[in-house]
């Protein structure tokens, strides 16, 4: 159980650390992503930052199991759906109600909790 909480701080911190490059990452893609988008395509390098964090936190801590190709399907399909509620102005605002946060949190929150789901 505390192996699961410490490869969660890890996920977490290490795609927060890593977002400041994913512009960079995007702008060398062979053609241009829309505006509208680019959460969408922050949802799944973050996911796939999560999963990559989550194999190597299974080689490393112990009790940790290895994630398979599902998990990395639950963490893009969790971090596209969260992504989703930050483009639904409604949804947004009501949540911002409750507590403030990043647009950019959404999708991070999405690739864990989708991980953690399959896991």
């Amino acid at each position: 159980m505390l192996g699961r909480l410490v490869l969660i701080a890890f996920q977490v911190v290490i795609a927060w650390r890593l977002m400041s490059e994913i512009p960079r990452l995007l702008d060398a893609l062979p053609f241009a992503i829309p505006s509208n988008f680019t959460i969408f395509a922050y949802a799944l390098v973050f996911a796939v930052v999560v999963w990559l964090v989550g194999m190597l936190g299974a080689l490393v801590l112990k009790d940790v199991p290895r994630p398979s190709i599902a998990t990395l399907v639950f963490a893009i399909a969790g971090a596209a759906a969260f992504a989703a509620l930050a483009v639904v102005p409604d949804i947004r605002i009501a949540i911002e109600r409750v507590i403030t946060i990043q647009t950019l949190l959404y999708p991070l929150i999405g690739a864990v909790i989708g991980y953690a789901i399959k896991r």
